[in-house]
């Protein structure tokens, strides 16, 4: 998979590149192979087990404090661009 950074996706002053993130590694086997050891040390059971720190913030919280400073009338447009469920 070879991903290449455009002026459109870019960062305003980052150069364009390229990265293959599959370099030095072709086969499927091979990463298998990769990917084994690191399942027996973090099966994929585990990962549903994570609880969130106790002090944390709640998301919600976050983005209504983000929305201080901005343009009333703007942002349930902003809500709308981050709402997973629309098409």
């Amino acid at each position: 998979m070879v991903i290449e950074t455009t002026s459109q996706n870019a960062a305003p002053g980052r150069r364009k590149r390229k990265k293959d993130f599959y370099d030095g590694v072709k086969e499927i086997e091979e990463r298998y192979a990769i990917g084994k050891p690191i399942r027996d040390k973090v099966p994929r059971e585990s990962h549903g087990l994570w609880e969130p720190p106790s002090d944390r913030k709640d998301p919600v919280d976050i983005l209504i404090e983000s929305n201080e400073g901005r343009i009333p009338q703007l942002v349930p447009i902003r809500h709308g661009r981050q709402d997973l469920k629309r098409e």
